[in-house]
This record gives C-alpha cells, sequence and structure tokens, in this order.
C-alpha cells in the first residue's frame, strides 16, 4: 500500500499574524498610556501627598498646644459658689457658661454676688475677700489659630494663615453647639448665639491641593 505524504505549510497565516500584531498594538498603547500618564504624575502626586503631610502636621500641632499647654481644660472644674473659702490655687467654672476657667490668686471668701467680670472674661476679679485669676478659655485657643477673624470666625473663602502651627489655609475657627433635631431624631450642629456656651470649638483647615481637615475641641466644664 503506498502512503502518499502532504506538505502542509507551517507558521501562521497571514490573518493570525495581522491579529497578533492588533492585539499588540492595543496592548503596547493600554500600557503607553498607564505608565507615560504614572511617570508624568508622579512628581505631582508626591507634592500632594507632602501637601497633605503638611497639613495634617498643623493640625497635630494645634491639638498638641491644646492637649500639653491646657490641661485645664480637659478637667472638669466647679461652679463658682457664693460665701465659700477657696485657697490658692483653686480652679473654678466662672458662671455665664462662656467656657472661662478662673484660678484662686488671693485665698479668701467670695461674696454673695456672682462677679460681673466672669461673663466678660476679665483678667483680675475682686470676690468678697479673694482675687479670682483668668487662667483660660477656649476662646484662647480660637485666638492663636488666628489673631483676628470675621464674626463668629467663620470664613466665606479659605484665607492663608502663617504662624506658629504652620502654613495652612482656614476655612472655620469658631464655637458650635448640637442641638437635638426632633423630625430627624439626630442631634444637629449649629453655630451658638448669644449667650450661648463657648465649649465647643471647631476648627478646618485645608490646603490648595485639596485635602481638608477637621478638629473639635472642646472644654469639658
Amino acid at each position: 500500500m503506498i502512503r502518499k505524504f502532504c506538505n502542509k505549510p507551517s507558521g501562521f497565516s497571514l490573518i493570525e499574524i495581522i491579529a497578533a500584531l492588533l492585539l499588540i498594538s492595543i496592548v503596547g498603547g493600554m500600557l503607553y498610556t498607564y505608565f507615560s500618564s504614572t511617570f508624568i504624575e508622579s512628581p505631582k502626586s508626591l507634592e500632594k501627598l507632602q501637601k497633605s503631610y503638611d497639613l495634617h502636621m498643623v493640625m497635630e500641632t494645634i491639638a498638641a498646644d491644646y492637649t500639653l499647654n491646657h490641661p485645664e481644660w480637659q478637667k472638669r472644674h466647679p461652679r463658682w459658689q457664693k460665701l465659700t473659702y477657696y485657697a490658692v490655687g483653686t480652679l473654678i467654672r466662672a458662671d455665664g457658661n462662656k467656657g472661662h476657667i478662673y484660678k484662686c490668686k488671693v485665698a479668701g471668701k467670695s461674696g454673695t454676688l456672682v462677679p460681673l467680670g466672669f461673663s466678660s472674661g476679665l483678667a483680675l476679679i475682686t470676690d468678697g475677700t479673694l482675687t479670682w485669676e483668668k487662667k483660660s478659655a477656649l476662646s484662647d485657643l480660637r485666638d492663636k489659630i488666628v489673631p483676628v477673624g470675621p464674626p463668629a470666625y467663620d470664613y466665606a473663602a479659605p484665607t492663608p494663615i502663617s504662624n506658629n502651627y504652620g502654613n495652612y489655609m482656614l476655612k472655620e475657627n469658631k464655637f458650635i453647639k448640637f442641638v437635638w433635631n426632633v423630625a430627624d431624631s439626630v442631634y444637629k450642629e449649629e453655630d451658638i448665639a448669644l449667650g450661648d456656651s463657648e465649649t465647643i470649638l471647631k476648627v478646618t483647615i485645608t490646603n490648595d491641593s485639596g485635602t481638608t481637615l477637621t478638629n473639635l475641641f472642646t472644654n469639658v466644664n
């Protein structure tokens, strides 16, 4: 029996070659687009990351000042009481609920009426036979973040600030309160009104890269 052998052409057909080249061009184009944009944008990404880090450091510095330099804010102090003896160094919360904390400078007995200077935050107050010295208030931190601000310290546009905390753009530096909303059954943030407690300070800072940080600083009194 005689068998016939046929020589089949080896390799790829023209259609297969064209399809392979087309696939290579598509994948190559995708890789070029991805890696070229990565290489081009990497310096911008690093710059954005650095700016974000710098902004976090500003907020951490503000928080460290609040925690380390004003420990009296983290403790609950008694309210002022009439006809009460106070020793030197005693800390009290001034009536008027403005977040002012006073320290007894000269020991003695308090008077019968709440000193008028408590609500306005006078530096030294004579009360009966003793003398009170203003220790601090949360408004002191607000004014360190920016010495002079608009009404309520609420900024219509981010305002560039440069001080001991660093360089940043300030959006909010104001006192707020949380009010129970019956309809939604949640507490909602509101700006304080005249006579309200200055015990929650809201600070919002940002930068030109779009990073925004918010922190609440409280006086537990």
